[in-house]
């Protein structure tokens, strides 16, 4: 039924606004039409603040060069007079080199993460969407806004993954609560889950499956068993990473959020260093960059480097890439290991500085 399903978005909040992606490429108007059924409008960029982090968040969104993405500005009423969907003043700008030009077809404006500049563009081609709503109101306290909760009077919402905080209790202030997104085939008994957010680290998580789901005649979860519905299925789990393995973190999507990996000497006096790190490809049918996964360490020039992307025991194909301090793409590999795995060996560095690596999947 419907209330196994969840919308398949991520969010965000930034100066009092809550900030939500679908995960679909869509024209100018579907995006603000969308926008709009939301409660809100596309994105309304009003100070240099809000376009750095906008582009910080996005800046690695699906790929190595940042998905553009779809702003509320356009002169569809008045040719090269741009204006707010959201109908505020504009009164901040950041337009690219020769742009806005004077092309009658392009009506619509987007913000390319990899500069953080506006691009004017055919209002008919498809760019990724960021909607913007006007509040970050959380008045059930589930840690979601109400503009973006489906279930605004219940904390558990229909499915709630959380860690519990310093305090090891569940439901307290400082817990932290996950983004699930569902599917669910009809006449089907099993539900699939991604963790938006995740993956998983070390610790104490409890997973919720609420009330407010269904039958498909509307009987509502009988989460303990009893034969009378209306009590919630709950199961608490602990993660244990392996030891020695620097964990990706929830937020190493990105260039400007990559995980830094520390280099220590494996024999001293050796000058062999290694660093070892641990992330997942979630999930791992959709396309290449769909969860990159950023790392980080320092090098000096002369140092030369090997990077290899094991996946035991797993059907993903990885795809690795090394970029230098400037964000100079050095070398790629997506089969070159042991099993086909990525790696890449024996590339000398010319440069002292913060190299980075991001895997993905083939």
């Amino acid at each position: 039924p419907t209330t196994v399903e969840t919308p398949r978005w991520e969010w965000d909040t930034f100066n009092g606004h809550t900030y939500v992606w679908p995960f679909a490429g869509m024209t100018w108007q579907q995006g603000e039409d969308l926008a709009t059924q939301l409660g809100g409008h596309l994105v309304t960029i009003n100070s240099e603040a809000e376009n750095e982090w906008l582009r910080r968040r996005f800046s690695q969104w699906d790929g190595n060069n940042g998905i553009r993405f779809w702003i509320g500005l356009n002169d569809f009423e008045t040719e090269t007079e741009f204006v707010w969907s959201s109908g505020e003043t504009v009164e901040f700008t950041n337009w690219g080199t020769n742009h806005p030009t004077n092309n009658i077809n392009a009506n619509g404006a987007y913000l390319w993460p990899d500069d953080g500049f506006w691009y004017q563009a055919g209002h008919t081609g498809s760019f990724r969407v960021v909607v913007e709503l006007d509040s970050i109101v959380d008045e059930d306290g589930d840690k979601i806004p109400d503009v973006v909760d489906a279930y605004l009077n219940n904390a558990l919402n229909n499915w709630d993954l959380r860690e519990a905080g310093t305090d090891a209790e569940f439901g307290t202030e400082d817990d932290a609560v996950y983004q699930l997104s569902s599917s669910y085939s009809p006449n089907s008994t099993s539900v699939n889950f991604e963790i938006l957010d995740g993956p998983l680290g070390e610790g104490n998580y409890q997973f919720t499956a609420n009330t407010t789901l269904t039958d498909v005649v509307g009987n509502p979860m009988d989460g303990n068993g009893d034969g009378s519905g209306g009590d919630p299925y709950t199961a608490q789990f602990q993660v244990d990473l392996v030891d020695g393995l620097v964990f990706e973190g929830r937020h190493n999507d990105s260039r400007i959020s990559a995980t830094p990996l520390p280099l220590s000497e494996t024999i001293e006096g050796s000058g062999f260093f290694t660093a070892f790190g641990q992330g997942s490809q979630d999930p791992i049918s959709n396309n290449a960059w769909r969860d990159p996964d950023w790392w980080s360490f320092e090098a000096s020039t002369g140092d030369r480097v090997a990077i290899a992307v094991d996946t035991p025991d797993s059907n993903a194909d990885p795809l690795v890439t090394l970029y230098g301090p400037n964000f100079n793409s050095l070398q790629g590999d997506n089969d070159s290991g042991p099993n086909s795995d990525a790696f890449i060996s024996h590339r000398q560095l010319t440069e002292d500085g913060t190299y980075y690596v991001v895997v993905g999947k083939n």
